[in-house]
C-alpha cells in the first residue's frame, strides 16, 4: 500500500457504477451519519486515510480517478462541506481482493464504549471545555454527551468490570445514581461478592429506604421539581432518579392530579379524586359505565401513541385512557366520575366512568318507585376504609419496625432461623438452569461437565439441605460458606 494525497474531485466512491461490482461490501446505510462525521472533520480535521484504488475496471471513463474501498461515508461528508481541491490523505491498494477488504474493513471491532468514554472526560479536562461543547465537536446530542460522561466519571473499579464483561451496560448506567466513587467502589464489591450485580439490585442499595418517587417527578418535570426546592440524583437513563425531598415531589403531582380533576369536572363529570383518596377497594366495591369507542386523535396524539406502541404495554393503555376519558357522553358523564392517578412510567393515567355505590342507587331508584314500597332490609355496606397510600406507608413503618428487630438477633441464630424456613426444593426447581451449577459448586460438590440436568437439580437439591447453603438474597453477617457434604 502506498500512503499519499489526493485531490478530493480526483476520488469516487466504492459504489460507483464505474468502479465494478466488487469494491464495497456495504450495501444498507451507505449515507448514514455523514453529517456526525462532517462535525468531526470540521473539529479535528481528517484523523484516518481512505482505502483507494485506482480505477479498478481500467476503463476510460475512470482514467484518472481512484475508488473508495473504506471510508465512503467520510467521502460523503468531504463533498458536502470540502472544495474540489481540497487535499485528501488516502492509501492507494492493490486492485485484486477488494470485496474481502471493504468487508475487513467494515466488520472490524468498535471501541469498547468503557474507552470511548474515558477519552471524551480527557478531553473534557485537557481543553477545558463543557459538555454542549464537546458533543458539537463529535456531532452526538447535548444529552447523548451528558450520559457519556457520567459514564466516564464512574470509579476505574467499575469500568474495569464493565470491560471485563463482570457489570452490563445498564449496570454500570445504574452506579451513576451515586456520586460518590469510593461509594461506587465499595458498593461494587458488595454487589460482585453477593452475586448481585444487575441494575434493579444496584439501584435498590443506593436508594435504600429513600421513598421512590422518580414516576412522580417524572410526571411533574424535573425543571418543577427543582424550582420547588428538590433535589435529586439524576437518572441519565431513566426515570429512577433518587429524591432527597420526595415529599415535595408528592406535593406537586398531588396538586397536578387535583387540577386533573377539576378539569374533568369541568368537562361535565359528576366527580373526579385521586387514586390515593379511595379506599383500598374501589374498583371492586364500584361499578363501572361501558367502554365507548375510541375517539378521533389529533395528529399529535396519533405520533404520541405510535411512539408508545413498542414499548410498555400500560403505558400504551395509560395513554389510551386519557383520550377515552373524552368519548362518553354528556348523559354518561352525568351519573359516573374519573379516578386518576400516576403510573410507573411517569404518566397520566384516567379511569373514566366509574359508577359509585350511590350512583347504583340513583340509576334504579325511577323503577322502585313504581312499586309498592317494603320493609327496609338492613345495608350490608362495608366501613369506611383508609387510604391505599395510607395502607402502604403504614406497612412501610411496619417493615421497618421488623427489620430493626431482626439487626438485634445473634447472627448465627438468624442464620439458623432463615436455613429452617428456606424451601431448597421450591428454590431449585424455579431457578434458571444456568445458575444451578454454580450453586451446586459453592456447596463443594465435585460435578462431571456432562452431567444431565436432572441430576444436577437433584444434586443441588440435596447439596442445600446438607450443608446450609443459602442464595445470596437471603445471606446475612452469620452465614458462612459452605462445607462439603459428608459421604460425598
Amino acid at each position: 500500500m502506498t500512503a499519499t494525497t489526493l485531490k478530493l474531485a480526483q476520488l469516487r466512491f466504492g459504489h460507483d457504477p464505474l468502479a465494478g461490482p466488487e469494491i464495497n461490501a456495504r450495501c444498507t446505510g451507505r449515507l448514514e451519519g455523514t453529517e456526525k462525521m462532517a462535525a468531526m472533520l470540521a473539529s479535528q480535521g481528517q484523523l484516518e486515510r481512505l482505502m483507494v484504488v485506482p480505477n479498478p475496471t481500467e476503463s476510460k471513463e475512470g482514467t484518472g480517478l481512484y475508488f473508495v474501498v473504506n471510508g465512503n461515508r467520510r467521502l460523503a461528508a468531504m463533498q458536502k462541506h470540502w472544495q474540489p481541491d481540497a487535499d485528501v490523505m488516502v492509501e492507494i491498494t492493490k486492485p485484486e481482493k477488494l470485496l474481502e477488504k471493504s468487508l475487513a474493513t467494515n466488520t472490524s471491532l468498535p471501541m469498547h464504549p468503557v474507552d470511548r468514554y474515558r477519552a471524551y472526560a480527557e478531553v473534557i479536562k485537557r481543553d477545558k471545555i463543557d459538555a454542549a461543547q464537546l458533543a458539537r465537536r463529535f456531532g452526538v446530542s447535548a444529552k447523548e454527551m451528558q450520559k457519556s460522561l457520567a459514564l466516564g466519571a464512574l470509579c476505574d473499579d467499575v469500568l474495569d468490570a464493565w470491560l471485563a464483561d463482570i457489570v452490563t451496560q445498564e449496570s454500570a448506567a445504574a452506579f451513576t445514581l451515586q456520586p460518590d466513587k469510593n461509594e461506587q467502589a465499595k458498593l461494587l464489591a458488595a454487589s460482585i461478592k453477593s452475586n448481585a450485580v444487575d441494575p434493579r439490585s444496584i439501584r435498590a442499595k443506593i436508594v435504600g429506604k429513600r421513598k421512590d418517587v422518580g414516576n412522580l417527578i417524572a410526571f411533574v418535570g424535573i425543571d418543577a421539581y427543582r424550582k420547588a426546592g428538590g433535589k435529586l440524583d439524576e437518572d441519565l437513563f431513566g426515570i429512577k432518579h433518587i429524591a432527597h425531598n420526595p415529599e415535595t415531589a408528592v406535593k406537586l403531582a398531588n396538586a397536578a392530579l387535583d387540577k386533573e380533576c377539576r378539569r374533568l369536572m369541568t368537562a361535565g363529570w359528576t366527580w373526579a379524586s385521586r387514586a390515593d383518596e379511595m379506599s383500598n377497594d374501589w374498583g371492586i366495591k364500584h361499578g363501572s359505565l361501558a367502554r365507548p369507542k375510541m375517539p378521533k386523535l389529533t395528529d399529535d396524539e396519533t405520533k404520541a401513541r405510535g411512539a408508545l406502541v413498542d414499548g410498555d404495554p400500560a403505558e400504551l393503555a395509560a395513554f389510551d385512557s386519557v383520550i377515552m376519558a373524552r368519548g362518553f357522553k354528556p348523559d354518561q358523564m352525568a351519573t359516573a366520575g374519573c379516578v386518576v392517578t400516576v403510573t410507573a412510567g411517569g404518566n397520566l393515567e384516567i379511569i373514566s366512568g366509574v359508577i359509585t355505590q350511590l350512583a347504583k342507587k340513583k340509576k334504579t331508584a325511577k323503577a322502585d318507585k313504581a312499586k309498592p314500597s317494603a320493609p327496609k332490609e338492613p345495608t350490608n355496606d362495608r366501613p369506611p376504609q383508609i387510604s391505599a397510600r395510607l395502607a402502604a406507608d403504614l406497612t412501610e413503618t411496619r417493615n421497618r419496625a421488623v427489620t430493626a428487630l431482626v439487626a438485634t438477633l445473634p447472627p448465627k441464630k438468624l442464620v439458623a432461623a432463615i436455613r429452617k424456613e428456606f424451601d431448597a426444593d421450591d428454590y431449585f426447581d424455579r431457578l434458571p438452569a444456568a445458575m444451578v451449577a454454580p450453586a451446586v459448586a459453592e456447596m463443594g460438590i465435585a460435578m462431571s461437565p456432562n452431567v444431565k440436568p436432572k441430576v444436577l437439580l437433584a444434586s443441588a437439591k440435596s447439596g442445600a439441605k446438607k450443608t446450609g447453603w443459602l442464595p445470596p438474597e437471603l445471606r446475612t453477617a452469620g452465614y458462612e460458606n459452605p462445607k462439603k457434604p459428608k459421604g460425598d
